[in-house]
């Protein structure tokens, strides 16, 4: 039985291509991140970013949402220069300045910030101490105990917790 990712990509639009072509350009980084390709797998989180470029925080990312990334002329489908112009950037940082420890929920953190940047027209002067400071400030939020939210079922999560989600 195919996944939904793999039903996604079965859709004839453009942006499956596109989604596709992604992965295989960015492989190198999802390797490090992901770890393997089962399923898609590189596909989807390609997917994801793409999605929190259209919608930021805004709307939560669920299969429905997805799914109507593959709609012709999507709001997602759209973002795609967006997300490209970010992955170039955070590919090269990742590539020059990133350790073994780098993780899925970093990645999906420093893509959510470069993207930020991106939309405030905010430069980066030295990629080294911009990523230095990056995963300090990730490392002293993952170690913090503190609860940063509470869930719809009344559950207190911290930073950590938070991001296994990612």
């Amino acid at each position: 039985k195919l996944n939904d990712q793999e039903l996604r990509n079965a859709i004839l639009v453009a942006f499956a291509v596109w989604v596709r072509n992604m992965s295989v350009k960015y492989e190198h980084l999802f390797e490090r991140i992901l770890k393997d390709n089962k399923r898609r797998a590189y596909d989807k989180y390609v997917l994801q970013l793409t999605t929190f470029s259209a919608f930021g925080f805004q709307q939560e990312i669920t299969n429905s949402v997805l799914n109507a990334a593959y709609e012709d002329d999507s709001s997602v489908s759209r973002q795609t220069k967006k997300f490209e112009e970010v992955m170039e950037v955070m590919s090269k940082m990742i590539k020059k300045h990133a350790n073994k420890e780098f993780k899925r929920n970093f990645a999906t953190s420093l893509y959510i910030l470069l993207d930020h940047m991106r939309k405030e027209n905010i430069a980066i002067v030295d990629t080294e101490m911009f990523y230095k400071w990056f995963i300090a400030s990730e490392n002293r939020r993952l170690g913090n105990s503190k609860p940063i939210m509470r869930t719809p079922g009344g559950e207190f999560r911290t930073y950590d917790s938070s991001c296994k989600t990612c």
